[in-house]
């Protein structure tokens, strides 16, 4: 019930999908690439069909589509700048909402049910940071906590409205690591007090509906 999968073939998906053996699916750039938005939909209906006739809940239908740099349903889907963009805008958090609606009816159309952004990563103030794939100091929305939390909150509020979650990535404190995780483990040496401004938007959103 927990397991979210990617595939290649949905011949082998559907099995797992009657007989209960995932939760969910994730949507990745080669699911999309090439395709029109109905035959995209229209794979995810039929497992969705599938589940209801084996009378089990619908799968969490997954996808990375945070926008700005990371946004691997484009140009299926369409491609918005960065939550980053709203840092200076006169009211950040009503702008994100607007935003999150927006990006969320086209996931929403394409079936898909959970995304994972925002990210609440605090940006390093470095911006040379040696973090090439995670690349963090582009990615988060700025360096001060409030501020993160205020615009993740609006995108997320904009998310719900039309029925579509958001995941809060990626773990406080990343920005301040120099090595990227994606190639190597890494070590935070940072105390918990030092900590407490990265902590501040994951604990402010944690419960938000």
């Amino acid at each position: 019930a927990h397991l979210v999968a990617g595939y290649t073939d949905l011949d082998e998906l559907r099995p797992l999908a009657a007989k209960g053996l995932i939760g969910g699916i994730y949507l990745a750039k080669r699911n999309v690439r090439g395709r029109d938005l109905a035959a995209v939909a229209a794979e995810i209906a039929e497992l969705q069909a599938i589940r209801r006739r084996a009378e089990l809940p619908p799968l969490i239908v997954t996808a990375d589509q945070e926008c700005g740099a990371v946004s691997h349903l484009s140009p299926l889907l369409e491609a918005l700048p960065p939550l980053a963009n709203f840092a200076g805008s006169r009211d950040p958090a009503a702008d994100a909402r607007a935003y999150g609606e927006r990006q969320g009816r086209g996931l929403a159309n394409l079936g898909v049910t959970l995304n994972f952004g925002p990210v609440v990563d605090l940006r390093p103030a470095d911006k040379t940071w040696p973090d090439p794939l995670s690349n963090i100091a582009a990615r988060a929305i700025a360096s001060d906590p409030q501020q993160v939390a205020d615009i993740a909150g609006g995108y997320l509020d904009g998310l719900n409205a039309v029925g579509v979650r958001g995941t809060l990535k990626h773990f406080p404190g990343l920005g301040r690591v120099r090595t990227d995780t994606h190639l190597r483990p890494a070590v935070l040496t940072a105390s918990t007090d030092d900590l407490a401004a990265d902590w501040q938007p994951f604990r402010q959103l944690a419960g938000h509906p």
